[in-house]
């Protein structure tokens, strides 16, 4: 289960491993290949086109419960937002 405060998110397992990583991270990046393994971690080689469209989905979940913004850095990968 994930929550913003006390707001329950509603993930699907994707978005929750997505999330897991960059939680995990503590606001550090997370390089666009790591973070598609953990998303897809059956994958042997997950697409990286892949990242996109699911981080928008939970961006926006996030950002509706208040949460911190989930930034990308252009060619690296994600982080949570300092502030």
């Amino acid at each position: 289960e994930a929550r913003v405060g006390a707001t329950a998110l509603s993930l699907t397992p994707t978005e929750f491993r997505l999330l897991e990583a960059l939680v995990r991270a503590n606001g550090d990046i997370v390089p666009h290949l790591q973070l598609a393994r953990a998303g897809w971690p059956a994958e042997t080689d997950p697409d990286l086109l892949w990242l996109k469209p699911h981080l928008a989905r939970l961006r926006a979940k996030v950002d509706e419960a208040h949460g911190p913004a989930i930034v990308a850095v252009r060619g690296v990968g994600y982080r949570f937002s300092d502030g």
